[in-house]
């Protein structure tokens, strides 16, 4: 195999992946289902680690959620779509020794 075509996967074999460090492919959410945010998205309007929301509404790239834990209950909070970024994405190859 060329090595530079060693980390060229299909993108539907990538969304098929599941294991407890990705999140899934496919998120599936109802109006009122809980969320836990696992990282800083607004800290200043207290949506940050472990703060629990309510799911409320859902819009092209925003999940809507209402804030459930103090000092902020009760607030909006907006979660854009956030993308994740690996080697892969960046062009680079995750198997590429460096001398």
């Amino acid at each position: 195999m060329d090595e530079n075509q060693a980390m060229e996967v299909p993108v539907r074999v990538l969304n098929l992946i599941q294991n407890g460090s990705l999140p899934p492919h496919q998120l599936h959410l109802k109006i009122g289902s809980p969320i836990i945010i696992i990282r800083n998205i607004d800290p200043a309007a207290g949506v940050s680690n472990v703060t629990r929301l309510t799911f409320t509404s859902l819009c092209t790239d925003i999940i809507e959620a209402m804030i459930s834990t103090v000092p902020n209950a009760g607030g909006i909070a907006l979660i854009p779509k956030i993308k994740f970024i690996s080697l892969a994405t960046d062009g680079l190859s995750v198997l590429k020794t460096f001398d």
